[in-house]
């Protein structure tokens, strides 16, 4: 009786040792922008950390005024309580900062400085993601090989700008979230993944707020595989279709028609709960 040839264990290792290549192939460093102290930050991190990302820098400017204003921002929007859950949620967001061999931290004046190129350089950054930052400059950009995805709350390309959350729903539109490559144009680089919300979940404003945030980071996690992966393709966007909404148009009698057609969202979608 002919026996099997006994190769199956060094079969076995040389599978093993081409899963380890390719993984290791695969691998890239993640570049998160951020300000100091921003919680969004935390999230990305812990969230791609969890999918197997290994590689991740966090590239923050130094602002540490900005978290006083956020914070009475975020009591005028959503109350004391909610403050308080913000905080816990925002503390245990900040602990996936911690630099691990995995995780290292670059505080920065400047996002968009020579100091930003040179540690894009140094740690051959392949793909960069936007937690909550300003404007970044084509200098950082052309760094970046693979592109710097930016998580947008609102439906793109109709939706460019800031508010637009709240001028979708005041026009009876679809609300999400929509991930893109950035480039010099204010959110009119090629569309990655759009997901919307289904707007008769909305009960709260505080709801709504954790449902988009929730829905930025897992599109963001979804985007760095598919790029890494290959498995997901840009679109680029059509220049003049949409509408961009500007700081500008927001006046005090807008904000009040948004607030009100917010607050009809969530007391119809109460009663219908109740009915």
């Amino acid at each position: 009786i002919r026996r099997p040839p006994r190769s199956t264990p060094s079969n076995s290792s040389a599978a093993s040792d081409v899963y380890k290549r390719q993984e290791k192939e695969r691998e890239i460093t993640v570049a998160v922008f951020t300000r100091q102290g921003e919680s969004l930050a935390g999230l990305f991190v812990k969230d791609l950390s969890a999918h197997g990302i290994k590689n991740i820098i966090v590239i923050a400017q130094k602002q540490p005024k900005r978290l006083i204003r956020k914070g009475i921002k975020y009591i005028r929007s959503y109350g004391v309580n909610a403050l308080w859950r913000f905080l816990k949620k925002r503390g245990e967001a900040l602990e996936s900062l911690k630099e691990t061999d995995n995780l290292r931290h670059y505080p920065v004046d400047s996002l968009n400085g020579v100091e930003t190129e040179k540690i894009l350089r140094d740690n051959r950054v392949a793909l960069g993601v936007l937690a909550n930052t300003g404007i970044i400059r084509k200098n950082i950009i052309e760094l970046v090989p693979m592109g710097i995805i930016m998580p947008h709350p609102g439906i793109l390309p109709g939706y460019r700008g800031i508010n637009c959350t709240g001028w979708a729903i005041l026009n009876g539109d679809d609300i999400g979230v929509t991930t893109f490559l950035i480039d010099e144009g204010i959110d009119t680089g090629p569309i990655l993944l759009r997901e919307k919300l289904d707007k008769r979940k909305i009960t709260s404003r505080e709801n709504l707020a954790e449902t988009l945030l929730a829905l930025r980071v897992e599109l963001v996690t979804r985007s760095v595989i598919g790029l890494r992966d290959g498995s997901l393709k840009p679109v680029p966007q059509n220049p003049d279709e949409g509408r961009l909404y500007t700081e500008k148009m927001m006046t005090a009698e807008l904000r009040k028609r948004m607030d009100q057609a917010l607050d009809q969202l969530i007391e119809r979608n109460l009663s219908q709960q109740f009915n």
